[in-house]
């Protein structure tokens, strides 16, 4: 299992993120499975920014860390 983190830096200035592209396909290609949390709880907030502490690039809050947990405590069930 993989687990992709973002930083606040992919947010912040809008990148191009080709390397979780390719980290992405890696990934794929090796048959892992990927939790992408990004995708599964960065994506759908309004202002992503709100997951990090005072909205800056630190370590993520304690809302975060407690969105990403629950996110793969609920897949690991899962599977």
């Amino acid at each position: 299992c993989f687990v992709y983190l973002p930083s606040y830096n992919r947010y912040k200035i809008n990148s191009n993120n080709s390397t979780y592209d390719q980290v992405k396909k890696i990934i794929k290609e090796l048959d892992i499975y990927f939790i992408d949390v990004h995708k599964e709880i960065f994506e759908l907030e309004p202002n992503p920014f709100k997951l990090f502490p005072f909205e800056s690039s630190k370590h993520y809050n304690i809302k975060g860390y407690k969105k990403i947990s629950t996110l793969i405590e609920k897949i690991i069930a899962n599977n």
